[in-house]
């Protein structure tokens, strides 16, 4: 079980991540900061305690056909970020599936939202 996020990706870095479970950690799931870029493809992202995918200070990945359930937040986006998230299925958590905050402008397509307190907070 990690103290920190499953994975963090930062200072502009683009990683292709793919295929991969990060769950059960003490942090986020994973971290997208300081203008990250990156592609998650094909994750299950489950059971973090605190946000399954943090994206954050302009960041810009792309999620797609990930599973992210039973966490606090699915998904939040925020401090000017952008991304896209497609053809994803975010279940089962306790907050939102999904948060767009401050100033931040992602696309989400495709996605099946279901079973949280929230489907999409804006």
């Amino acid at each position: 079980s990690n103290t920190s996020p499953g994975l963090a990706i930062l200072d502009g870095g683009n990683p292709t991540v793919r295929r991969c479970k990060i769950h059960e950690g003490q942090s986020n799931g994973i971290m997208i900061r300081q203008n990250g870029l990156g592609m998650i493809e094909d994750c299950d992202i489950f059971a973090n305690v605190d946000r399954e995918i943090d994206i954050y200070d302009g960041s810009n990945p792309t999620v797609r056909r990930c599973k992210i359930h039973e966490g606090q937040s699915g998904i939040v986006i925020s401090e000017k970020s952008l991304g896209t998230i497609e053809d994803c299925d975010i279940f089962a958590n306790a907050q939102s599936g999904i948060a767009v905050l401050a100033e931040s402008e992602p696309t989400v397509r495709n996605c099946k939202i279901y079973n949280g307190f929230s489907g999409i907070v804006v």
